[in-house]
């Protein structure tokens, strides 16, 4: 076959949209000279609304981006391929979560300007009236194929007709929203980028809207495509389908309310079946709000902020709003039962001695209490026990009502215990594995936890085997790992998390200690220990870096002198950077799967 530029054809592709020119790109980057045949803009279609190859006339976006979909799988393997359409897709990407989509205008223009410049395609602007009977022809036409080339095809296949199945895609303009009270937010609370604007309906909105859908002009469909819509169209149903299921059917699927972003977690509230007894009176609405972690300090901005959204509603009277905390317990190891009194019991840990995990085991405790959380702190650093001198409690002891358990001792609003409030402080504690083992057992079990929320437990520095046969005994909901920036700090850490690894138990995250000083003459500051390295450590195992603190003498003062930080200077940054890990260490382990045991009945086998 030869070309009007005299050059010889290889091949001749019909068709220059996504398939058509994809298959031409493929054919001249290996060197085969190509003739492209496109009827347009001499013959046009009716959705075609220019003259560019590869325009998309549906919709922008080429479906789920999502490995673990059909569509999100076939782009990534398209893209490993080398494929010309995807890379220039991913150059003109705009947001739309977790699908691909494209300005379609940048998309096309890219991939005309490229193809029609190219030296090794023979460009024919005429329509293709039936398939050539020399050489090599990739028929690449779709669905808007013109009517005197489908009879050749029909022709050519054999076959009586070609079917297509597709989705009328509407455009809605800008213009037309009211963005003063529609908002942006991920369609699945996949991110917190806020790629879809959510616009606000009201009861007789929505009604007006499904109303709109059932009674708008469609196409009528042959007996064939009714038919085949079943079969094609059975899982991912068209709007107007749902629609005809029933009033309430898109309001409980596709158009089902979301929006409404938890401050703290970044992830919608009804989505995250946060909301609860929902009321609509005329147009005076009430509602409560239940949170997973404890916010005392912030309830009344969330209860503002929920209100403030409903009112902005079309036709919203009154609105009221309960929200609340309501803590549970969560998952712990498989075979490992939860303490009597206890919801959760989260571990601090560190790899060595000397980065300051017992005054951080502490001041999160404190923090979580003043959030309104009931805490409990069990200092089983047998060899060091620091918490009574850190809870103002030294030289107390616990008392015992029946002669067989213990009552924790109080201090700040949380029950303590600890072995240092049965020992002389300076008596040294030289004891064996199987000891320590067993004294820890005595505390856990032998106290009296009255309904503790949080159990923070200050694990002795390490990694041997005193720490793993704790981990494997105590009922650990998650984890922190406390570290310096130092290399040798991080060396031991990562250690530490590969222990919690080893027993199953999850790691809510590390905290960085130390991480600054602030000369407090000159306000010079410097990263004595390093910089980065609790950040580094996250990166390499996925975990959430909770926060880095600084390098103070008021906290070692104020620990020592029996006031931490969280309540000895309340208002300082150090205490509000230990609020901030302790919110996130109790947003963490909220959205960690439930404990179900007790909902399990006891089950006896018994003669009888």
């Amino acid at each position: 076959m030869t070309s009007r530029k005299n050059k010889t054809i290889g091949v001749t592709v019909l068709g220059a949209g996504l398939a058509g020119t994809e298959a031409v790109y493929q054919l001249i980057r290996r060197q085969i000279p190509v003739r492209l045949v496109e009827m347009r803009p001499k013959h046009t279609t009716g959705a075609h609304t220019s003259d560019l190859f590869a325009e998309l006339v549906c919709s922008n976006s080429i479906g789920s981006n999502l490995p673990d979909r059909a569509s999100g799988l076939l782009k990534e393997e398209l893209r490993l391929l080398g494929s010309y359409i995807i890379d220039v897709a991913y150059k003109y990407r705009v947001p739309a979560g977790n699908a691909l989509a494209v300005d379609r205008g940048a998309f096309a223009r890219e991939i005309t300007r490229y193809l029609k410049g190219h030296t090794l395609i023979d460009f024919v602007n005429d329509e293709a009236t039936e398939i050539p009977d020399d050489g090599l022809v990739i028929v690449a036409t779709g669905p808007l194929t013109s009517p005197t080339l489908l009879q050749s095809i029909k022709k050519k296949l054999g076959i009586g007709h070609l079917e297509f199945f597709d989705a009328i895609a509407p455009l809605v303009s800008t213009e037309s929203i009211n963005m003063e009270i529609a908002f942006k937010a991920d369609r699945y609370g996949e991110g917190d980028k806020g790629d879809y604007i959510n616009c606000p309906m009201n009861k007789e909105q929505y009604l007006a809207f499904v109303d709109a859908l059932l009674k708008a002009e469609r196409i009528e469909l042959s007996k064939l495509e009714k038919e085949e819509r079943k079969k094609f169209f059975n899982a991912c149903q068209p709007v107007e389908i749902i629609a005809e299921s029933g009033i309430d059917s898109l309001r409980f699927g596709p158009m089902k309310p979301v929006g409404l972003v938890d401050p703290n977690t970044g992830k919608d509230f009804v989505a995250g079946k946060a909301v609860k007894n929902i009321k609509v009176n005329g147009a005076d609405v009430s509602l409560d709000l239940e949170l997973a972690y404890p916010a005392k300090s912030q309830i009344d901005a969330i209860r503002r902020q929920v209100i403030d959204a409903v009112r902005a509603i079309p036709g919203a009277g009154n609105v009221s709003a309960n929200v609340y905390s309501k803590i549970v317990a969560h998952s712990v190891q498989l075979g490992v039962k939860l303490l009597p009194g206890v919801k959760n019991i989260i571990a601090i840990a560190s790899g060595k001695g000397g980065v300051g995990k017992s005054t951080t085991a502490v001041n999160l405790a404190l923090a979580l209490a003043q959030e309104g959380a009931r805490v409990g702190i069990l200092d089983a650093d047998i060899y060091g026990p620091s918490q009574p001198q850190m809870l103002g409690l030294a030289g107390q002891q616990p008392e015992s009502k029946d002669g067989q358990s213990m009552e924790p001792l109080e201090a700040y609003g949380v029950q303590a215990m600890s072995i240092g409030f049965m020992v002389d402080v300076e008596t040294p504690m030289v004891w064996r594995g199987p000891m320590v083992a067993q004294a820890l057992d005595q505390m856990l079990g032998q106290t009296n936890w009255h309904d503790v929320d949080y159990l923070i437990v200050d694990m002795p520095p390490g990694t041997g085997d005193i720490q793993l046969s704790l981990a494997q005994k105590v009922p650990v909901t998650g984890a922190v790992i406390v570290t310096t920036p130092q290399d040798i700090a991080l060396i031991d850490a990562r250690k530490g998390l590969k222990m919690f690894e080893k027993v199953n138990i999850p790691i809510i995250g590390i905290v960085e200690n130390m991480s600054i000083h602030i000369c407090s003459k000159c306000g010079h500051e410097e990263h004595i220990f390093g910089a980065g390295g609790g950040e580094k450590m996250c990166a390499d195992y996925d975990v959430e870096f909770l926060g880095s603190l600084p390098l103070e003498l008021a906290i070692r003062e104020m620990a020592d002198g029996g006031k931490p930080t969280v309540v000895g200077a309340p208002d300082s940054r150090t205490a509000e950077i230990y609020r901030g890990i302790a919110r996130r260490v109790a947003i963490k382990i909220g959205e960690k799967a439930k404990d179900m045991t007790s909902k399990f009945p006891n089950i006896v086998v018994q003669n009888t």
